[in-house]
């Protein structure tokens, strides 16, 4: 009779390991019966702990607590929530022993779903969103370094992460910087760029104004519209707060003098002056007519008449000169 009973436990016992399974995407991992948990309020995690008795069971289906796991880069971690088929599945988060979390959210099938992902040092967020293969592909990035909460970029992303159609991008304050249609981590296509002084919004190429667009700046009112290449605007019209306007291109206002290359000014007053200039100055040939319809052909010298006149002339681009 003794030799049987004890026949039957083995049995028993070899069944009860058979239907032990282990997480397929980490290293063997085994469940503690009883742990505890010890946190602090601070960032300094030294007195955070998790205490990992001696006693262990395997677990397939079901919720656990504090269940060694690998986090996806390996590292060793632990997992409290629900394993179904030994995987990580639904509501639940992991961490590390010390207490600083991982990823807390949903799981599918072992891997992160939906929720938020915590930077390993400090357990600030990093990532919050939609997770494929454990790597966000809609949600907000936030920068790695303090002050913690500040945005780095949002929108959806592909494979490696990047912005890939329409998304955000914010400075190293938090600030919106760009926002518009992504490619590979680059704005491309049509978008907006904003700072402290004003705003861009027309079409990108790699992150930099390039194609057509339209620039305003806050400090002084003016209107850049046209072409733009690089970041800068480089030929169109100048629309100013006090009336006035330019046309033509930016090379010319800065240093047609003597080249032939002329650009058109219109005064606030109604004059106008079309010629050469140096440095947002009437400077070469040109001509310029005021607003009774007179006008004077000749050189002009840092806006003024070369040689004598008696009539007055107006000054351009003043705005830009408050600056």
């Amino acid at each position: 009779m003794i030799k049987y009973l004890t026949g039957c436990i083995l049995v028993i016992g070899v069944m009860t390991m058979s239907n032990a399974q282990v997480l397929p995407n980490f290293k063997k991992t085994e469940q503690q019966k009883k742990v505890t948990v010890l946190t602090s309020k601070k960032k300094n995690t030294e007195n955070r702990s998790v205490h990992i008795p001696d006693k262990k069971v395997f677990v397939t289906n079901g919720y656990v607590k504090h269940y060694p796991i690998k986090d996806d880069v390996g590292n060793k971690a632990y997992y409290t929530g629900h394993i179904e088929n030994g995987l990580p599945q639904g509501k639940g988060k992991s961490y590390f022993q010390n207490g600083i979390p991982i990823f807390e959210g949903t799981f599918l099938n072992g891997n992160y779903n939906t929720g938020t992902y915590y930077f390993y040092y400090d357990g600030s967020k990093l990532k919050t969103g939609t997770f494929s293969n454990n790597k966000l592909i809609a949600g907000i990035y936030y920068q790695a370094s303090p002050p913690a909460g500040r945005k780095w970029k949002e929108g959806t992303f592909n494979e490696n992460e990047q912005l890939q159609g329409y998304g955000k991008m914010y400075d190293d304050e938090g600030k919106l910087n760009l926002e518009g249609t992504f490619q590979d981590g680059g704005l491309n296509g049509t978008g907006k760029q904003y700072w402290e002084d004003g705003m861009y919004e027309g079409e990108f190429k790699n992150s930099r104004s390039r194609g057509k667009g339209v620039l305003k700046s806050f400090s002084h009112g003016s209107i850049w519209t046209g072409e733009f290449y690089d970041g800068g605007w480089q030929s169109g019209e100048i629309l100013f707060k006090d009336g006035s306007k330019y046309v033509g291109r930016y090379i010319v206002y800065m240093k047609s003098a003597n080249t032939g290359h002329t650009g058109v000014y219109y005064f606030a007053n109604g004059d106008r002056y079309e010629g050469e200039f140096w440095r947002t100055k009437m400077q070469g040939k040109g001509t310029y007519t005021w607003k009774d319809g007179s006008s004077y052909s000749g050189t002009f010298n840092a806006n003024q008449i070369e040689g004598n006149s008696q009539r007055p002339l107006q000054t351009p681009f003043i705005d830009l000169l408050k600056e």
